[in-house]
């Protein structure tokens, strides 16, 4: 019996010292998160001192860059970073594949022909004479991208209830019809004319500054909803480790969370994809850097996949903004290099395990 007692007490032990690990690991991505959020605020030609806002001592000008520039992309970067990291977490528990994410699933491509229907033949969106897409009718726009996600999503549950397909095959399927979605939009951009031609086209680059207030408040909302409800049920999360039969045996009803977590996912990345366009990878990537922090608990994977996709478009946005300097270079081009070598990396990684 003492025996007992000593290994109970070892093992309760190891677990709040492994817990208080990635807390403070968790903290300490959080206040580097914060470091950079800063630092992105005083980035730039002109410089402005964060501090300054506390003085209220900005002019009429200093304002405009700070709250309606600096601000506004800074606080895009949180919510659409930080959402697609979280995102590719949760489709990567879900469906129990570590190369699960928005963009290799082809979510976010149903979203993009879905919002190029809406601004090529609904005529939603506008162009200025300078080429440079101006929506003005975003929520149309919204809506039509969440109707393609959508529709991703309908062909891609009945390819896997009716094949029964695994894990990986899943994913396959995504990529497929993920390229079909991708080839109906340039389809309908052949047949468009060209002032609606370079509308999508500008949309489809991945850019922060497309944000506005909106998007951010919106998004803000449905992230934190998000990562309380599934952060809360991470303990049902964490036995999604299992197979389906033992999820079931335990009162745990595994298609209500998966048509949950896709329902989520689908509206989250097309309100952001119809704002800001396509940010590829980001999903992909975050969450396995989050697996060195958190391990698998859900209940720290969650924060810290967020935690470092923020932290990862932030950075991106950055270097884009210095790489081709003057000109600034899409964030969307420059995560799409970085996922590229990701992606190749996994699929020999998962190879070798086989």
């Amino acid at each position: 019996m003492e025996t007992l007692n000593i290994e109970i007490y070892n093992n309760f032990s190891n677990y709040f010292r492994k817990r208080n690990l990635r807390l403070f690991l968790l903290l300490g991505i959080a206040m580097l998160d914060v470091l950079l959020f800063i630092y992105y605020l005083s980035f730039g030609d002109f410089k402005i001192n964060f501090f300054e806002i506390f003085k209220n001592s900005f002019n009429e000008f200093e304002k405009h860059v700070f709250y309606e520039i600096r601000l506004k992309n800074a606080l895009a970067n949180l919510v659409v970073g930080g959402g697609l990291g979280f995102c590719g977490a949760l489709m990567q528990i879900l469906l129990k594949n570590p190369m699960a994410s928005p963009y290799t699933l082809g979510i976010s491509q149903g979203a993009a022909f879905g919002a190029s229907f809406a601004i090529i033949f609904l005529d939603f969106g506008k162009i200025s004479s300078y080429g440079e897409g101006v929506f003005l009718e975003n929520y149309a726009i919204v809506f039509f991208a969440f109707l393609g996600s959508l529709l991703f999503n309908f062909l891609i549950f009945i390819v896997s209830f009716l094949k029964r397909f695994s894990k990986y095959s899943l994913i396959l399927a995504g990529i497929s019809i993920g390229a079909f979605f991708q080839s109906l939009t340039m389809f309908i951009q052949y047949f468009a004319d060209e002032l609606k031609l370079a509308a999508t086209i500008f949309w489809s680059f991945g850019d922060i500054s497309k944000s506005n207030w909106f998007m951010i408040y919106f998004s803000l909302i449905m992230l934190v909803f998000g990562l309380s409800y599934f952060i809360i049920n991470g303990w049902k999360m964490n036995m999604f480790s299992f197979s389906i039969d033992f999820l079931k045996n335990s009162g745990i009803n595994y298609n209500f969370f998966l048509i949950k977590g896709f329902l989520f996912v689908s509206l989250y990345i097309a309100v952001i994809s119809s704002f800001v366009g396509i940010i590829a990878f980001v999903g992909l990537i975050a969450p396995h850097l989050a697996r060195f922090f958190s391990g698998f608990d859900t209940r720290f994977f969650f924060p810290a996949s967020f935690f470092c996709g923020w932290g990862i478009l932030t950075i991106s946005d950055i270097i884009s903004k210095t790489l081709f300097y003057p000109a600034v270079l899409p964030v969307g081009i420059l995560t799409s290099f970085f996922g590229v070598l990701i992606l190749i990396y996994l699929l020999f990684k998962e190879h070798d395990k086989n």
